[in-house]
């Protein structure tokens, strides 16, 4: 099969341990791509800007690799050497040599660059459209409920606030952050406003599970949603404003690799 043929399957999944030669081998999997060195620059960039390796780190070795994404030692070369001319790896040959994870500054620079260049980026842009919309309903939805909703809501939002876990499996994470959204819509006392929410939740999931980048950086998603959730508990508007730009300017960096401006 070649690399024109092939069509990426995913970039992570869960973690096990390992010994020192295959460490965190088994979050990648298979690429199937037609710019396969590309796709293999998402995976490792992915795997890093979710924290499953970090600086001093080192990779897989380069023909573990290539055998877990299903490319050529060449493609793993190629990939690894964008990475390092990025500021991001440094790689050593010899008996002790490797490839090493030296900074995280340029992750999602890079990340927005490769997409954006990318047969992802149809994906990239229907995403943009989405995340751009997703603004004013929120904002609407959490608006209302900060100055409508009952202790009852209040108190519902901040338990389903409070079920967002790191340890969470990936999926429920996703599912359980999701959650908390769309209750704005049951919270806030319009119907319609509701729906418009479901519906673009619905469409986000399927966008969202296209798109090459799925990992969520769990810590941070979890402070930020505890915030959003207090500045609603608070009922000040102010707070609540600042808090949505922060949460979800998060989102847009995490997705797209960079903050949205708005006139």
């Amino acid at each position: 099969m070649t690399p024109g043929e092939r069509i990426r399957q995913g970039a992570t999944q869960s973690i096990a341990p390992g010994g020192e030669g295959d460490r965190h081998l088994e979050v990648f999997q298979r690429i199937r791509v037609q710019k396969a060195a590309d796709e293999v620059c998402i995976a490792v960039l992915d795997a890093l800007r979710s924290g499953v390796f970090t600086v001093d780190d080192r990779l897989p070795r380069g023909r573990d690799l290539a055998e877990r994404f299903d490319v050529s030692v060449h493609t793993i070369s190629e990939a690894l050497g964008i990475l390092e001319q990025a500021g991001i790896l440094r790689q050593q040959r010899g008996r002790y040599g490797g490839t090493t994870v030296v900074s995280l500054r340029n992750v999602r620079s890079v990340l927005a660059s490769i997409l954006a260049s990318s047969d992802h980026s149809d994906a990239q842009a229907e995403l943009r459209r989405l995340l751009e919309l997703r603004r004013p309903l929120e904002l609407q939805a959490a608006l209302l409920t900060a100055a409508n909703a009952g202790d009852e809501h209040m108190a519902r939002l901040k338990r389903i606030a409070g079920a967002l876990d790191t340890q969470l499996p990936l999926a429920e994470f996703r599912a359980t952050d999701v959650q908390f959204h769309l209750y704005l819509g049951e919270a806030c006392g319009n119907p319609r406003l509701r729906d418009y929410l479901r519906h673009y939740f619905d469409e986000y999931d399927i966008v969202r599970d296209r798109f090459p980048v799925r990992h969520l950086e769990l810590d941070q998603t979890v402070s930020s949603q505890v915030e959003y959730c207090e500045a609603i508990v608070s009922r000040d508007r102010q707070r609540v404003v600042a808090a949505i730009d922060d949460h979800l300017g998060m989102v847009e960096e995490i997705f797209l690799g960079l903050r949205l401006e708005f006139p």
